[in-house]
């Protein structure tokens, strides 16, 4: 009888909404991730997109090579650069 006083079990969580993998990004949408980090960061997500920085590229670069190439896109504060690195998953280190 225990058992019948016991709490019901907690109801199943929300089922979460799973954002597209990055490599399967294209530059727009990698760019509209670097944009919903917040305002000031448009003009990084257009460079991105000017030199068509799709998902599959930055996710094969090591942690060098990807702050080389946010450092090539015009992205030379390194804070901005390690949000857009987290923001799309990237952090290596």
């Amino acid at each position: 009888e225990a058992a019948a006083d016991a709490p019901p079990p907690p109801a199943p969580a929300a089922p979460k909404t799973l954002e597209p993998s990055l490599v399967t990004l294209d530059a727009a949408g990698v760019a509209a991730r670097v944009t919903a980090i917040g305002p000031g960061y448009e003009s990084l997500a257009a460079a991105i997109q000017e030199q068509a920085c799709d998902g599959a590229f930055l996710a094969s670069l090591s942690a060098d090579e990807l702050d080389e190439t946010f450092e090539d896109l015009g992205i030379g504060v390194r804070l901005q650069r390690r949000r857009i690195a987290f923001a799309l998953g990237l952090r290596k280190d």
